[in-house]
Order: C-alpha cells, then sequence, then structure tokens
C-alpha cells in the first residue's frame, strides 16, 4: 500500500463502465493530469467510498484531493477546470444557451439514448464492455433499484427516437461549421458532456454514426483519442489514509457568511437519480450561489469536506 501519496495529488473513485467516469477521466487526460484511481464495485455496498462520504457512496465518480471529496460530476468538471487552468471546461463559465443546451442532454437527449436500447442490447453491451463480473453486479444492483423504485429508473419521455433524431440533427449543424460543438479548436464542456452520453449508448449498442451523422462521427473519434490520460491504481484503503492523515484545504471567508454555516445540514442530490439517494447530512461550513460544502466526520476517517454543487448534472448510481 503507498504511504507517499501527496494532498494535491487526485484520486479518482470510479466503477468499469461508468460513463460519468470516463467523463472525469477524459477531462482529466485533456488537462494533462496524472491522476490515481480507486476501482469501486459496480453496486453496492461500496464500504471504502462509504467511510468517506457516507449516503453519497451510492453515486460515482467521486473525486478526491487529500480530505476535500469533489462529488457529482458537474462538480468534479469544475475543479478539473480549476486545477488544469481551463475554465472553459466548466459550466460555470458558460452562456445561457450553452447552459440550457447541456441541461437538455443531461435530463432529456442522454436518457433518449438509453431509452433506444432493448433490454438484451443493454445486457450483451454490459458484458461486451467490462469484465462479466462487474456487468453481472451492475445488472444485480439495477434490478433491485427498479423493484424498489417501481419503475422510476426509466421514466421519462417514451419518444425517444425523435428525441435522438433532435439530438443528433442538432449536433451535426453545429459541426458543419465547428470543429467542436463551442469552438473550432478545442473541446469545452459542452463537448464533454455530450461526449459522455454519446460514448455510452454507442458502446452499449453501435449507433453507425458514420452512416447518418458523419460529422458527428469525426467528432467521437476526436474525443475519443483524448484518451484516459495517466493513471495508477492504488489499494482502495490507500485512499482513506489519505484523507486520515490530511484536512480539508482553506475554505473562503465569502463563503461562510450565509445563515446556515456552523449548523447541522442535509442535501440530497438533484438530478434524475437523486431518488435513489439518501441525503448527505454534516455540517455546513460553506456556501455560495454555486456550491455546498459540508463537513463530515467519523471516526474512521476524521474530517473530510464533501462539496457538491446545489444543481447537481449527473453521477451513476
Amino acid at each position: 500500500m503507498r504511504t507517499d501519496i501527496k494532498d494535491t495529488e487526485i484520486i479518482l473513485h470510479r466503477s468499469l463502465g461508468s460513463p460519468y467516469a470516463v467523463k472525469a477521466q477524459t477531462m482529466l487526460s485533456f488537462t494533462r493530469q496524472r491522476y490515481l484511481s480507486v476501482v469501486a464495485s459496480k453496486g453496492v455496498p461500496r464500504p471504502v467510498q462509504k467511510k468517506l462520504v457516507g449516503s453519497y457512496s451510492r453515486r460515482i465518480p467521486i473525486l478526491q484531493i487529500g480530505a476535500d471529496m469533489f462529488c457529482d460530476t458537474d462538480m468534479i468538471a469544475t475543479e478539473i477546470a480549476t486545477i488544469g487552468n481551463q475554465p472553459e471546461l466548466s459550466s460555470l463559465h458558460q452562456d445561457s444557451s450553452t447552459i440550457e443546451f447541456i441541461n437538455n442532454v443531461e435530463n432529456i437527449y442522454g436518457n433518449a439514448l438509453l431509452g433506444l436500447l432493448t433490454k438484451w442490447q443493454f445486457i450483451k453491451g454490459y458484458f461486451k464492455m467490462i469484465p462479466a463480473k462487474h456487468a453481472l453486479t451492475f445488472l444485480k444492483d439495477r434490478a433491485k433499484l427498479a423493484k424498489q423504485f417501481k419503475g422510476k429508473l426509466n421514466s421519462g419521455n417514451t419518444d425517444n427516437d425523435l428525441l435522438a433524431k433532435t439530438f443528433f440533427s442538432e449536433i451535426e449543424r453545429i459541426l458543419d461549421k465547428k470543429q467542436y460543438l463551442y469552438s473550432d479548436n478545442k473541446p469545452t464542456a459542452i463537448d464533454f458532456t455530450c461526449y459522455t452520453h454519446i460514448w455510452y449508448a454507442n458502446k452499449l449498442r453501435n449507433l453507425n454514426l458514420e452512416t447518418t451523422y458523419p460529422k458527428t462521427s469525426i467528432w467521437l473519434k476526436k474525443m475519443d483519442m483524448i484518451g484516459l490520460g495517466e493513471f495508477e491504481e492504488i489499494n482502495p484503503e490507500t485512499a482513506v489514509n489519505v484523507a486520515k492523515l490530511n484536512s480539508p484545504r482553506y475554505i473562503s471567508k465569502d463563503m461562510t457568511k450565509t445563515d446556515g454555516i456552523g449548523k447541522q445540514f442535509s442535501f440530497t442530490p438533484n438530478d434524475s437519480l437523486g431518488f435513489i439517494c439518501d441525503p448527505i447530512t454534516g455540517t455546513l461550513v460553506g456556501e455560495d450561489d454555486y456550491k455546498y460544502i459540508i463537513e463530515r466526520r467519523t471516526d474512521e476517517v476524521g474530517t473530510v469536506n464533501i462539496h457538491i454543487p446545489k444543481k447537481c448534472y449527473g453521477a451513476c448510481g
């Protein structure tokens, strides 16, 4: 077990085949950030992650730096953008029309792409994409969730074919004038958001984009070429020790002025899978217009700070 991990090193808690984990990995690769990787189970329980973030352990990925835990991929993307000094990778630096499109991709179009898959295509795709043990764990976990929440996992608009065509037609239109979806020379936040969902659907079932949406196909290949970056797998318990041996980062004074600071606080992720989660609980130690910072203290880990956006965009259950 490594004992020399610095409090500035990036640890990504991920599960195999998670599209949101791939998004984080691709962004880390694009910003040339070397990172450490902890592979979590495809379903609960996730004992190591539970020690660190409590009930949020139901969700993946989690980005850890020392004793600070960044939850939800929008928060993770913002942290990567800050570390890599590339603000255009964060939703905080997008115009209103781009934010609206990102919202539609996360809440409507992404679900439509998955809705195009039959149950058999979904199962077959997972066993093809990741090792059988992980695929089986994921499918068993999803089956339990489906029973528990009586179909809510797949609720939404049923006209998936029309929504998918609208989505790809819009991307194809944008790419008719640009190399990427916002810029002509490099990907920005909207590219990585769209890539997350298209990559996932294409892995589970070949979308045959070359024939119908050739510009989108070229764009997807360029995004694929970014790769998953340079990383090292570590023993999961090492991540716990890193948190235990470090203190959370300094919180700026402008984040400690709201009425709730210092009080017990709970927050439930409010994205499309938020209903599967119990609230994150702890002491509110930071807040601004964008995010909460929730302090969590346990005998096992000591003090960690959980960073989560007020408007969540996504993570895998």
